[in-house]
């Protein structure tokens, strides 16, 4: 799963998904959290920051 995930980040451009590609990151995060993996969850996090959403809202629910 963790590869799926980390295949699906590099190949997604955010400003010409369909969906949310927040969505993606926020689900990834959840992985690790879920597995009380806590400072991976955070990494996630912080790289999905660092990521040009197509509107300000995709980064406020990562935020969130």
């Amino acid at each position: 799963m963790l590869q799926t995930y980390t295949e699906a980040l590099k190949t997604i451009d955010p400003q010409k998904a369909v969906g949310k590609a927040s969505k993606v990151w926020i689900n990834f995060a959840s992985f690790y959290d879920q597995y009380e993996e806590l400072e991976n969850a955070n990494v996630v996090y912080y790289k999905a920051t660092l990521q040009e959403f197509k509107s300000v809202d995709e980064l406020s629910q990562v935020y969130c």
